[in-house]
């Protein structure tokens, strides 16, 4: 597949581009410029991993300390939360390459303004499907692994509240790559990662309970997101300096108000109006509260400014 990818990137570069233009590498070759991208990309690699510490780590504990079946049970539901990272991530990774256009253009109030508003764009889209998701944590759980696992729902939804700030957050990496700052984040990531699974160790030496990996779950889950998205402020405050805290205060309200939203709406439909037996009966669940979910964002969180972004941005393009 990646070579067939290879093959028709290659077609559609001759295809849309001037015949003119010629690709020489040993006429543009600098030395200097190669070590500096595989430096940058070798400290990628390791956020990357920092990252994939963080999120998965549970999984391999649970496994040495409880045994295989605790860790089936987490790994399944953890995968949710990679499923609906890889289709948000389609809709912040669209913004990325904007963000280098701007930088290269020396365009900064552009970065900031792409940050500013996809930061909470990213984060709310995120948060939405989150918070539905946790709603029908217990109907998605039996759905997805069976009744009898419904008491593991909880770890569902623990591992689905950091997702908002994770998506987020990889705003803030976009940027800490334009400016080739990624050496400090990857250090971070990489000793949160160690701090996490420190953690983590602690308490499952502490008991021996599916309670305790819940309590567990939920410390680790805090930690992400510090990492991702606390961190991610900071740092990018560092770099433009006058970004204020109040920008990324209003996304970080908005997004916990949104998932609280989103949560109670899904609890109280499955509670009182619908219990979803089958598949089709959750997926029309999922479909009516996402709905009303959605109208009540768009008029009553989303601010103006984000709005008008998202119109001109996204929709009218």
């Amino acid at each position: 597949t990646e070579l067939f990818v290879f093959i028709l990137s290659i077609y559609f570069f001759k295809d849309s581009t001037n015949s003119s233009i010629k690709i020489n590498l040993l006429k543009y070759f600098d030395k200097k410029k190669l070590i500096a991208v595989l430096s940058m990309t070798s400290w990628v690699l390791v956020y990357q991993l920092g990252d994939t510490g963080l999120y998965r780590v549970d999984i391999i504990l649970v496994n040495i300390y409880w045994g295989t079946k605790e860790s089936g049970i987490l790994g399944a539901l953890s995968n949710l939360g990679t499923y609906l990272t890889n289709i948000v991530g389609i809709f912040s990774s669209l913004f990325g390459p904007l963000v280098l256009i701007a930088y290269s253009k020396d365009d900064h109030e552009e970065v900031k303004r792409i940050i500013k508003n996809n930061t909470m764009l990213a984060g709310l889209f995120t948060a939405g499907f989150v918070g539905l998701l946790m709603g029908f944590s217990k109907d998605i759980t039996c759905q997805w692994l069976g009744k009898e696992y419904s008491p593991y729902s909880i770890w569902l939804s623990i591992k689905l509240l950091p997702l908002p700030f994770f998506v987020a957050g990889g705003m803030f990496a976009f940027l800490f790559r334009s400016w080739n700052l990624v050496r400090l984040p990857s250090i971070i990531t990489i000793c949160f990662s160690a701090i996490n699974m420190l953690v983590m160790l602690f308490i499952f030496n502490t008991g021996h309970s599916i309670y305790t990996i819940t309590v567990a779950l939920f410390i680790s889950a805090i930690i992400i997101i510090l990492q991702t998205y606390f961190f991610g402020i900071w740092y990018t405050k560092k770099i433009y300096s006058e970004i204020g805290y109040t920008v990324f205060a209003r996304s970080t309200v908005s997004i916990f108000v949104t998932i609280s939203i989103l949560f109670i709406l899904g609890k109280v439909y499955s509670f009182y109006i619908h219990i979803a037996s089958n598949l089709f009966g959750l997926l029309l669940s999922l479909f009516i509260v996402g709905l009303i979910g959605a109208i009540i964002m768009w008029y009553f969180i989303i601010p103006g400014q984000q709005k008008e972004y998202l119109i001109s941005e996204v929709f009218n393009k």
